[in-house]
């Protein structure tokens, strides 16, 4: 479930065991986006006023793991 504040709340579908869980944070267009296993499950916005976000995961089984991955950022430089 993903709720956003003054916003409605969105039903995602069920997280089972070996699905990938992917966010993607775009500070540019304050942007949050959720996908399960590569696929866009959901988008929210935050705040101009936030500087800082803070990610909590919790693990439950043996043999899970995160994994931090940063995303290069596309830059037109036009042609030369």
């Amino acid at each position: 479930m993903l709720s956003e504040e003054q916003s409605e709340t969105k039903q995602l579908e069920h997280i089972k065991d070996s699905d990938i869980i992917g966010l993607t944070v775009d500070f540019d267009n304050r942007t949050l986006e959720f996908l399960r296993n590569g696929v866009f499950q959901a988008e929210c916005t935050f705040p101009l006023d936030v500087k800082k976000l803070y990610l909590i995961t919790h693990l439950d089984a043996d043999g899970d793991r995160v994994e931090l991955r940063q995303k290069a950022k596309v830059v037109d430089l036009g042609s030369a």
